[in-house]
């Protein structure tokens, strides 16, 4: 019997490998694209800066959620998610969609049809083990989401090979608010459990079902506004709403104790940036990076003030924040890059 190979034994070790490559690499060309030669992808939908939110938030982020989620569902429901072929599958399909993207019109369609093709698989590869487990309700908000990621993605290309701007806006920031929601799911199952580890049984945050239901309640309507509507008033007072409900559920969560403990202080601070974006309604600048290390809270800081600065003072803030970015992730590749490919130590699959 053929082993499998290592990287490609969960899903986990090709995705946050690809992730963490490509945030590295997609942060440089922008950087060059920015500052050296805008032109180069001036004929890309949105020019240099639209190929980069493309890239962060259907390229970046999909791989992140796909490593994840295909650990996590197989944890979930204690069946097999993708591994060796169809997950390699899987991994080329969003890797063509990262290189045929600049090559022009007849590139962007190559690389959203690659791209839309990875997004149906990866719903069918988590579908498939909760479905066999009998989790289809369990789970059905996560594979919603991730189906309304891929359809988010398809809006954005409908938009940008239409030349109808409006709707390529729409499914951005569609596409943004939908990876939010989704690290709010891994906040909702992970940080509560972690803590409890960690801090043993005298740790009790208490259940409270009428707070997730709510907060689920005002996430969608915040999601229907923000991306489909110009209702910009209604949209602060969900955003508003979301951060205070929010901060209280962090707020009992919380314990002192947590600090000792490093990388739970780390999604303590990622689960904070959120609910400063919900509460700044500037929901960009400080996406997911902060749940990925605190390091690049830094970047996130850099990029908040980014706009509140003169136009002077803008190329090199954001040349800043961007070397920022460089420097935390390049750090999280040179230390995890090597672990992914290796096996585990005690020798087990996966």
């Amino acid at each position: 019997m053929r082993r499998t190979p290592v990287p490609l034994s969960l899903g986990f070790r090709p995705f946050f490998l690809l992730a963490l490559i490509h945030a590295v690499a997609a942060m440089g060309v922008w950087a060059w694209f920015l500052h050296r030669d805008p032109g180069l992808v001036a004929g890309f939908p949105g020019g240099a800066a639209g190929w980069h939110a493309r890239e962060m938030v259907f390229g970046y982020a999909p791989a992140m959620v796909a490593g994840f989620l295909l650990t996590a569902v197989r944890n979930w429901t204690g069946r097999d998610t993708a591994t060796g072929r169809p997950l390699a599958v899987l991994a080329g399909l969003w890797l063509a969609g990262r290189l045929a993207g600049p090559l022009g019109a007849g590139g962007l369609m190559v690389s959203g049809a690659a791209d839309l093709a990875f997004m149906v698989g990866l719903v069918i590869a988590l579908a498939r083990p909760v479905m066999a487990a009998g989790q289809l309700r369990q789970q059905s908000g996560v594979l919603a989401k991730v189906a309304l990621l891929g359809i988010s993605h398809g809006l954005w290309l409908a938009g940008a090979l239409g030349e109808l701007p409006g709707l390529r806006q729409a499914g951005l920031v569609s596409g943004l608010l939908l990876v939010i929601a989704l690290m709010l799911v891994v906040v909702q199952r992970v940080l509560v459990f972690f803590s409890r580890r960690a801090l043993g049984d005298d740790y009790d945050p208490g259940e409270r079902p009428w707070l997730d239901r709510t907060l689920l309640a005002l996430m969608l309507l915040f999601w229907v506004l923000a991306a489909f509507t110009d209702r910009e008033g209604a949209t602060a007072l969900v955003a508003g709403a979301l951060a205070l409900l929010h901060a209280g559920r962090w707020a009992s969560w919380f314990r002192p104790g947590v600090l000792a403990h490093h990388l739970l202080a780390v999604l303590y601070l990622g689960y904070a940036w959120i609910i400063a974006g919900f509460a700044l309604h500037v929901l960009a600048p400080l996406r997911w990076p902060s749940l990925v290390s605190a390091v690049i809270t830094l970047a996130a800081l850099v990029r908040v003030a980014t706009p509140l600065l003169a136009p002077a003072a803008f190329p090199a803030a954001m040349a800043t924040a961007q070397a920022l970015w460089l420097l935390a992730f390049g750090g999280l590749l040179a230390g995890l890059g090597p672990m992914l490919l290796r096996p585990r130590v005690d020798g087990a699959p996966g």
